[in-house]
């Protein structure tokens, strides 16, 4: 199946703003329901990434379909780097592990199946 992974995007502001909202409405069980909140942007990984080089002046690898890849395993020596990038950039001192979720990111890159998400849960609450 040629990239059939979709993602969504989705800023902190809607989601704290969605949560605001739903902790407001008495006849709704908030912590028994599961929402998608998302701005709609939908997109394909495999166009993504070219978007992603082409806008911090890098070259994008080429990546096969079906091909497997573990971020968790590529980043886990990457520390160093990323040390001396927040260093140079003036960055909040962070750890590398503390940036992102490699192990997310493996399951939702190597995921063969569609990841579409979608809000008329919370669109019908309101």
């Amino acid at each position: 199946m040629e990239d059939m992974i979709n993602s969504l995007i989705c800023g902190e502001d809607l989601i704290v703003n969605g949560w605001n909202v739903l902790k407001t409405l008495p006849h709704v069980d908030i912590c028994a329901l599961l929402f998608n909140c998302s701005n709609r942007d939908v997109f394909r990984w495999k166009h993504f990434w070219k978007v992603l080089g082409e806008q911090f002046e890098v070259e994008c690898g080429s990546f096969e379909s079906g091909e497997r890849f573990s971020l968790a395993e590529m980043m886990k020596d990457k520390g160093p780097v990323w040390d001396k990038i927040v260093e140079e950039k003036g960055l909040v001192p962070t750890k590398l592990e503390e940036v992102a979720a490699w192990w997310f990111a493996d399951g939702l890159f190597n995921c063969t199946c569609p990841l579409n998400s979608i809000q008329n849960l919370a669109s019908f609450i309101g």
